[in-house]
């Protein structure tokens, strides 16, 4: 009876604590996040406005930052459905950088250095967007870019303002996701740079509308918050 009553109390022991081994490494890989770096080529950047004269535009090719996601959200397009997402929201963070000087006009002589100058670019030389909340829409349709709602603050001629608006996810291979936007509305009088007048003839409107394509690689765990 003592052997049987021994190797029962060692079951018990064992059981609980291969419990208590799988809750903390569920416990630990739940407070791990995956850290996604922007890569330095393959990145794209549109801003469309329109004048008086003629519609302009510009772009650029030069987008840095990083992206997190919890080590349970496995961000897989090509997936029916996405692991580890929940009721959609997710702990994510992120941090978007375009160098203003990266942006150019090709098509009209000065327009360039017009807005460079409106955008007070040698004084606050980036524009930065911060993540502050991130939905992933659900159901998902494998093959299908991954549709998300994002929250943040955008700083623009060292001005934030509280914005939102809808991103697509794409899986371009097991470690690199193409995070992209279209249509974003940006009023330039709500960071303070005066809509460009060139010669006192071309006048811009105050409206722009941005688009971008930001290629991120998974480059490793971040650190776990203690």
């Amino acid at each position: 009876m003592k052997t049987r009553s021994s190797n029962l109390i060692n079951s018990c022991s064992a059981a609980i604590a291969a419990i208590a081994l799988l809750s903390s490494t569920a416990s630990s890989r739940a407070g791990e996040m995956l850290k996604y770096r922007a890569k330095p080529v393959g990145n794209k950047v549109h801003i469309d406005g329109s004048a008086n004269v003629h519609d302009w535009d510009m772009d650029g090719t030069l987008v840095g930052g990083f992206f997190e996601v919890p080590a349970t959200v496995m961000l897989d397009s090509t997936q029916g459905e996405i692991a580890g997402v929940g009721d959609g929201k997710i702990a994510a963070t992120a941090e978007v950088s375009i160098p203003v000087s990266s942006l150019i006009n090709s098509k009209y002589e000065g327009m360039s250095e017009v807005m460079l100058q409106a955008m007070n670019a040698k004084e606050h030389p980036r524009i930065v967007f911060i993540l502050t909340e991130f939905t992933i829409k659900q159901p998902h349709t494998a093959n299908n870019p991954i549709e998300c709602d994002t929250k943040g603050n955008l700083v623009i001629n060292g001005i934030t303002n509280a914005v939102a608006f809808p991103v697509k996810i794409e899986s371009v291979d097991k470690t690199t996701l193409k995070i992209s936007a279209s249509g974003i509305i940006v009023k330039m009088p709500d960071y303070k740079v005066p809509p460009p007048v060139k010669m006192g003839i071309f006048k811009t409107e105050p409206d722009v509308k941005i688009m971008f394509e930001w290629l991120v690689h998974l480059s490793a765990k971040a650190p776990t918050a203690k």
